[in-house]
């Protein structure tokens, strides 16, 4: 579901890049992407982990 990390950051810093044409990014912009990219991955981390463990559940019940 979200690919490894040396692959996201490889990804996020060359799009980052090719965004300001090879200039140097101002740090406040490319720190707020990495919080708002952080904050995004652990949300759908914990809405799936909450999702994976009702479904198992009820599975788990209706077989019983």
């Amino acid at each position: 579901m979200i690919p490894p990390i040396s692959v996201a950051s490889y990804i996020f810093v060359f799009k980052y890049h090719e965004k300001f044409d090879g200039a140097i990014p101002p740090l406040g912009g490319l720190t707020g992407k990495l919080i708002e990219g952080a904050v995004s991955a652990l949300i759908i981390f914990l809405l799936t982990a909450i999702v994976t463990s009702v479904v198992y559940r009820l599975i788990t019940v209706a077989i019983k």
